[in-house]
Formats: structure tokens, sequence, C-alpha cells
């Protein structure tokens, strides 16, 4: 998995179009039993700090800007954020670990959005047809 040819693919769309994508393909508890799933690629001693890390991060999407802000460099700031924490916990991180990190945050983003109207509304996230 090259994190270079990932930021690529997210050229020219936004974090709640991903969002939206993901609450209209996967139901609640599809998308749990994926954040359940993606902590398997860590190891288990790190499980708890990848935990509060992605839980605490997307703090940081919320705004006016995360409506515009290209996909793409989302996703390299948050992967370099990621880079930064993992050093400092002494714990190398590959790649597809830090996807799975990134992932992480947007599948929680996506499973909040799923029961929250105001989150949706405010992401201008459309869950079905007329919601």
């Amino acid at each position: 998995m090259n994190l270079q040819e990932i930021a690529q693919q997210y050229r020219g769309t936004t974090l709640p179009k991903l969002v939206e994508k993901q609450i209209k393909s996967m139901d609640e508890s599809t998308l749990l039993q994926a954040i359940r799933g993606t902590y398997e690629h860590f190891p288990i001693e790190f499980r708890p700090q990848v935990d509060a890390y992605t839980l605490a991060y997307s703090q940081k999407w919320f705004g006016p800007h995360i409506l515009t802000t290209d996909l793409s460099a989302i996703f390299s700031d948050t992967i370099q954020d990621i880079k930064g924490m993992a050093t400092e916990a002494g714990v190398p991180l590959n790649d597809e670990q830090e996807f799975d990190m990134f992932n992480l945050i947007v599948m929680r983003l996506s499973f909040f959005a799923h029961s929250k109207p105001d989150l949706r509304k405010m992401l201008g996230v459309k869950k079905g047809w007329f919601s």
C-alpha cells in the first residue's frame, strides 16, 4: 500500500463525501465490525493509544474548513500527525497501519454520523435519499 497513491486517489473530493459514502454503504453494525477488525492490525500493547488517538483526532476535523478542504490534503496532514505520534510513542508503524489509523478516524466519524442527524447536517451528508 503506497500512501502517496492513496493521497492521489483522494484528490478532488472531501471528507464529508467519504463519510457519506461509508454511511450509504455500511450500516452501524457493519461499521462497528470494521472498526473492531481494524484494531487487530495493531500490536496489543499499542491498541489503547490507537483508540484514544483516533477518538480524539476527529476533533481537528471539525470546523467550516472541512467542507471544502481537499481530502488528499486532510489525508496527508493526518498521516504526518499519525507518524509523529507513533514516533513519540516509540512504536514503528508501517504504511498499512498508518492508513488503518486514518481509516479508523473516518469510520468513527461515519459511525457517529449514522445516528446523529445534527452531525450529518453540519457535514452536509445525506444518509439516504431524503435525509
